[in-house]
């Protein structure tokens, strides 16, 4: 999916009333705009960062995250971006 078919997918949500704005989105994987978590517009200009909200915090770590969680996490992250590049040539 790129980036006008995901805000084209937003936006049905939230003009069919199932979702009130962008914030209620929880998508895993979810791109935010500069300054503005609420403005879909800002979004459709530039994509600043995404949040990557699959990872729960582990207990078991006193930071919350363990160095292995992180870079398992970048290893998948790389991967799709890769795999995903690949699919574009």
């Amino acid at each position: 999916e790129n980036k006008n078919e995901h805000i084209k997918s937003i936006r049905k949500y939230i003009d069919s009333k199932e979702l009130y704005s962008l914030s209620e989105l929880y998508y895993p994987i979810r791109a935010k705009a500069q300054n503005s978590s609420d403005d879909l517009e800002k979004l459709e200009e530039k994509i600043k960062y995404i949040e990557i909200r699959i990872c729960d915090i582990n207990p078991f770590d006193k930071c919350g995250v363990s160095k292995e969680q992180l870079v398992y996490l970048i290893k998948n992250v790389t991967h799709i971006i890769i795999m995903k590049l690949l699919e574009m040539d």
